[in-house]
């Protein structure tokens, strides 16, 4: 589910290892559909999760794949793993933040990410003083 590169990508190129992640991912909803966690017979927040995640994947690389024409589908573009993160740092500073904390902070980070050196830049570093009035608090 979260492919990276073409190598781990669901494609037709090769018929035999994409039939294979499809039935696996079949299989999959079939297990997290008829697993019982606890003493109760309800399905779990994670087991819901699960399968309409898988599902939805089956269904988009069949649109992408079947009637769309595409080569490979990375999965992992699907995924909200960018923004879980952007969310997991926000909280480190505040856990349950305001409005206006979380605008704040997410001007901070967003702009943060501009104050540090990129090592495999193809420029000098600039040893001047940096401008500190640019962000506006109200």
């Amino acid at each position: 589910m979260t492919s990276r590169n073409i190598v781990m990508a669901l494609s037709k190129l090769k018929p035999d290892v994409y039939e294979k992640s499809i039935i696996f991912l079949k299989d999959f909803i079939e297990i997290m559909t008829h697993l019982e966690v606890g003493n109760k017979r309800s399905w779990k927040p994670s087991q819901c999760g699960s399968i309409l995640s898988t599902t939805s994947i089956l269904d988009l690389q069949n649109i992408y794949l079947n009637e769309k024409g595409f080569h490979f589908l990375l999965t992992s573009r699907f995924t909200q793993d960018c923004l879980e993160n952007l969310f997991s740092v926000l909280r480190a500073k505040n856990i349950i933040p305001n409005a206006l904390q979380f605008k704040n902070d997410l001007k901070l980070i967003s702009v943060s990410q501009y104050l540090k050196d990129v090592s495999r830049g193809s420029y000098d570093e600039d040893d001047r003083n940096i401008l500190s009035g640019f962000i506006c608090f109200r």
